[in-house]
């Protein structure tokens, strides 16, 4: 299934099923504005970006996404996908400061469902005793707004790029907005991600 983008190209939906895939990429996007129960939130967010081994048309690698709130709480989405690929929980040490940057070509077996239009991550799990991880074809990137790299900034698409510049994290480092701080921001689960 393709549908026209408009960056002139094409863009192809993976196939719905499970997948051997690869973490090739992740990226802070700041704190985000986002519509909850109809109440407007901010939250700091987090991008996961995985290749899969299936191909398309082209004989490129699918990629497929995921946006996290960035929390390791008990009942976040994140803590729960996490504990899910490792296949283990986070111990108390993990906790108060779990590094990120070692998900970055690791393998997992990504579910993907078909939601109307397009195929999301529905789940993921620790690859099976003797699946092999894909090896990432694209270049891997970790970008962190608190360890800013302009180099991996430059990296990462103009549209996450511009998602990224409206944080205010993004303007108080470029000294452009705020001072980092939205009022109204609840982080009772935030934890050192």
């Amino acid at each position: 299934m393709k549908f026209a983008n408009t960056g002139g190209g094409t863009f192809e939906n993976p196939p719905a099923g499970a997948y051997p895939a690869v973490c090739t990429k992740m990226i802070d996007l700041g704190t985000q504005e986002v519509s909850w129960q109809g109440a407007i939130k901010y939250a700091h967010k987090v991008k996961i970006v995985f290749e899969l081994d299936e191909k398309m048309t082209d004989g490129r690698p699918f990629i497929t996404m995921r946006d996290f709130t960035v929390s390791l709480h008990e009942k976040a989405a994140l803590r729960i996908f996490l504990k899910n690929w490792r296949g283990r929980d986070f111990t108390d040490e993990e906790l108060r400061g779990f590094d990120p940057k070692v998900l970055i070509g690791k393998g997992c077996l990504l579910s993907l469902v078909e939601n109307g239009e397009y195929v999301n991550i529905d789940s993921v799990m620790k690859l099976p005793k003797g699946m092999e991880a894909p090896v990432p074809v694209n270049p891997t990137v970790f970008f962190s707004l608190a360890e800013f790299d302009q180099a991996e900034f430059d990296k990462l698409s103009p549209k996450i790029q511009e998602k990224i510049m409206k944080s205010p994290e993004y303007q108080s480092l470029k000294g452009t907005g705020s001072n980092g701080t939205i009022s109204g921001v609840t982080d009772e689960e935030d934890v050192v991600f």
